[in-house]
């Protein structure tokens, strides 16, 4: 037995006469113990103090290990912050500068495009509202070329010509034609088109039948679906296209819609932003309007402020619009 803190408490704190009768025999030949029970027996106010310094050193020792915890834990956050820099969330520009060619893109199989739930008709994007909005946008651009008929017939002297980077032409917009009154790009004009009319079927690792249709037929047939809201269909299509053309701009941006109106919000985002980082041009401002509607729906304020402010500045279609739309 361990002549220690705890034994002298048993003993002293005891009123069993034969434990501590029992604890005096087993330290009969040790002197320095048999000195501490004397000398406590002596003076009462002795142990009285003991133990108070007990509990003084037993808070203090409590104490410091608390301090120890916070300190140990503040300087892991410190260097976790700045050294782990992949756990930091990162904005919308640097998305869009850093993000490769064809992350988050997914290519719904039949079977998952069933299990997805329709949004409350209160938050879908009707193809109504796609569409007059692409209407009054075509009106728009068409009212500014008319200006700048009238510019070129003006003598050489009068015009002056802005450099301003913001007001410069866009160069990169693609043919475009209308599918059901929808905007789409004429890829005919870029691509080697199949010269097969007729339909053939094939079976892929999930044993599912897939009918190989040419692109404007298959183009033709998801906008249609899209326009009756039928969206998981249309989504099937679109997706279709994107498994041979990874960055078609027609099925990247109408995908892009059918999964917002089914709640995808996230596959929503990754189409929208993808359509920013293609050569084809002609959707972009119709990607940021609708990715600001992505951020607001899934509550990400620093990126809806930051886009919202962007859209703003850009003077674009959607300008005002953008100034209306608040997070809240």
């Amino acid at each position: 037995m361990k002549a220690d803190r705890s034994l002298l408490k048993k003993y002293f704190n005891s009123k069993n006469h034969r434990v501590r009768n029992q604890i005096e025999r087993t330290f009969q030949g040790d002197d320095l113990v048999m000195d501490a029970f004397e000398g406590f027996h002596s003076d009462k106010q002795a142990w009285r103090q003991f133990e108070k310094f007990d509990r003084h050193f037993n808070k203090s020792v409590r104490m410091k290990r608390y301090l120890f915890l916070c300190v140990s834990l503040s300087l892991s956050l410190i260097i976790g912050w700045n050294f782990i820099p992949a756990f930091k969330t990162k904005t919308h520009k640097e998305r869009l500068s850093n993000q490769p060619k064809e992350e988050g893109i997914i290519i719904h199989r039949q079977q998952q495009i069933v299990k997805m739930q329709a949004v409350a008709k209160s938050d879908v994007i009707t193809p109504k509202q796609v569409l007059l909005e692409s209407v009054v946008q075509v009106q728009k651009q068409e009212s500014k070329m008319q200006a700048l008929e009238k510019m070129k017939q003006m003598p050489a002297q009068r015009i002056e010509l802005k450099k301003d980077a913001s007001n410069r032409l866009a160069l990169t917009n693609g043919r475009e034609l209308y599918i059901k009154n929808f905007k789409v790009i004429d890829y005919r004009y870029y691509r080697k088109e199949q010269t097969k009319n007729n339909l053939t079927q094939e079976e892929n690792e999930f044993a599912e039948k897939t009918i190989k249709i040419p692109y404007f037929n298959l183009l033709s047939t998801a906008i249609e679906d899209f326009a009756q809201s039928n969206y998981k269909l249309a989504l099937l299509h679109f997706d279709e296209i994107l498994a041979v053309y990874a960055d078609d701009a027609n099925a990247l941006f109408y995908g892009a819609m059918c999964l917002f109106n089914l709640g995808e919000y996230t596959q929503a985002e990754n189409r929208l932003v993808k359509l920013q980082n293609i050569t084809m041009a002609n959707f972009r401002e119709e990607a940021n309007w609708y990715l600001l509607r992505v951020y607001k729906q899934t509550k990400q304020k620093s990126d809806f402020n930051q886009l919202r402010t962007q859209v703003i500045e850009n003077n674009g279609f959607y300008a005002n619009k953008a100034l209306e739309l608040r997070f809240e």
